[in-house]
């Protein structure tokens, strides 16, 4: 089943030796590389990332960027998720940047 998802996920605790710093940007440039190597279509946003493909494509994504990181010693790890899936519609590579397109387009008219 192919899907649409929306995640964010949050460390607690940092694997730099600046501990005093409130930045996620190193664990997050890691969970960047770990959806690199997924090869899923995948967009960074300020508060997450979106990412499509197959489901258990997905979703095992998620799970291998939270092991990336428990590996280099972040202890807890929470993350959100929203999955959106349809069947009126075959899933293919793109699917959140037609959406997106689709409210420009109608922007644009204005």
């Amino acid at each position: 089943m192919y899907c649409c998802a929306d995640f964010c996920l949050i460390p607690f605790g940092s694997f730099t030796l600046n501990d005093s710093n409130s930045s996620v940007a190193e664990e997050l440039a890691v969970v960047q590389r770990v959806l690199q190597q997924s090869r899923l279509t995948h967009k960074l946003n300020g508060h997450g990332t979106e990412l499509e493909g197959e489901w258990d494509a997905v979703t095992t994504a998620v799970k291998e960027c939270h092991q990336a990181l428990h590996d280099l010693g972040i202890q807890r790890i929470c993350s959100d998720m929203r999955i959106s899936t349809r069947i009126d519609k075959a899933g293919s590579d793109g699917a959140n940047a037609a959406k997106v397109k689709a409210v420009h387009d109608i922007l644009n008219k204005d």
